[in-house]
């Protein structure tokens, strides 16, 4: 999560739509002193509470749980993927209401199949999924079994706790344009960073059957309808 209180800005970092690179982005559009000049030095963090702005802890998927900083506001401890509840919780009501509420999107297919490779990155058995398309089919159907839609994405949906507006996965400059220009920020004159960007082959159709096609198309049918989006 990110905030930027001078800026009225509240940013949602759901998993696996390029929330890191869009959250450093967005901290240093509202403060570019905050610029060291590389994107390594704000993309593993151990978080920050300061006067104006707030930003979570990041990392690069290495780190486990008992060596993330601790950070707390109001009770609540800031993590770094924090449902809008959570934030509410923290920041209060008003602040959430009174601010333009963002978070990331992505096309629940290639979200998952991107969700699934992340979540084997330490398994000894990576190397092989990445090249034998037949057992990561297997595996991707196993994995598929177990997933539960987590509530960051019922609450970004939601009438009541939802958001203002989207950056789609797909069209991240654009929508972030769109961000920008709401929010009254000017653009870095610096790109937008690739951070966490691991490695995975090209497309995820191919992982797909069509029950494992099917079960996402049930999980996320509110995201499919809303966005547009088509396997």
């Amino acid at each position: 999560m990110f905030f930027s209180r001078s800026r009225g800005l509240i940013f949602i970092k759901t998993k696996k739509t390029a929330g890191t690179s869009v959250e450093a982005y967005l901290e240093v559009a509202c403060d570019p002193r905050r610029w060291t000049g590389e994107w390594e030095d704000l993309h593993v963090t151990d978080g920050e509470v300061t006067h104006d702005l707030i930003v979570t802890a990041r990392g690069d998927g290495t780190r486990r749980r008992g060596e993330r900083s601790d950070l707390e506001l109001n009770g609540v401890r800031l993590v770094n993927h924090m449902t809008p509840s959570r934030v509410i919780a923290a920041l209060g009501r008003d602040t959430w209401d009174s601010s333009l509420t963002v978070a990331g999107v992505r096309n629940p297919w290639d979200r998952m199949a991107s969700m699934f490779f992340w979540s084997r990155r330490r398994d000894a058995s990576r190397e092989e999924l990445l090249t034998n398309p037949e057992q990561a089919r297997e595996a991707f159907v196993e994995f598929l079994g177990g997933w539960q839609r987590e509530q960051a994405d019922d609450e970004i949906m939601s009438a009541d706790l939802g958001v203002d507006e989207f950056i789609r996965y797909e069209h991240l400059e654009a929508d972030l344009g769109r961000v920008f220009a709401s929010a009254g920020i000017e653009r870095p004159g610096i790109d937008l960073p690739r951070l966490k960007a691991g490695s995975r082959p090209e497309g995820y159709t191919w992982l797909y059957d069509d029950g494992s096609r099917a079960r996402v198309a049930e999980i996320y049918a509110d995201m499919i309808e809303r966005f547009g989006y088509t396997f």
